[in-house]
């Protein structure tokens, strides 16, 4: 297994400076940011102080990313790039995207759709910055089954230790072959 590369490392550390969304390498300086969070809901009992916690599970991460662009070239490789993930644009993405980053794939987030690109502010000292807001996408949940006894025999167990190697070997993979 591939280790999250540090951000100060002189080699690993330009990992956390590109993202790569759907098979495309962002142009520009990018920083992403991804927020998880697990649905937990407060109940109050009739006639008791307190509360209990009752836990939904996990929510669906969300997240932005921020590319800074400078160069011609760098904006032309943004308009070429853009109708591929543009959220309303017809023949847009209509499928997950793979995101290629150690932030959210550090979390387990692998796939995302781009769901809100606001207008760009105009550029500060000549650099450009365009920010995406994303939404993770995750597979439709399987039902849960009862077995004998009323044991799970769906084996739902925890599965992120396995895919975050394997998003690990990409990212190390892919970067190596980028730098």
């Amino acid at each position: 297994m591939t280790a999250q590369p540090f951000w100060a490392d002189p080699i690993g550390g330009f990992a956390w400076d590109y993202a790569m969304i759907g098979g495309e390498w962002l142009p520009g300086l990018c920083v992403v940011k991804t927020n998880t969070k697990r649905d937990v809901q407060l109940k109050k009992a009739k006639d008791r102080s307190g509360q209990s916690l009752e836990d939904q599970g996990n929510l669906n991460a969300t997240g932005t990313i921020t590319m800074r662009i400078w160069t011609d070239p760098q904006w032309q490789e943004w308009l070429r790039i853009f109708p591929i993930i543009q959220p309303r644009r017809e023949g847009g993405a209509k499928d997950p995207l793979e995101i290629i980053h150690p932030e959210p794939n550090g979390k387990g987030v692998k796939a995302i759709f781009i769901d809100e690109i606001p207008g760009y502010p105009p550029p500060e000292k000549g650099i450009l910055t365009i920010t995406m807001r994303f939404v993770e996408w995750k597979p439709k949940p399987k039902p849960v089954t009862t077995g004998s006894g009323g044991a799970r025999s769906d084996a739902r167990l925890p599965v992120y230790a396995k895919h975050l190697s394997n998003v690990a070997d990409n990212v190390g993979s892919l970067l190596g072959s980028f730098f």
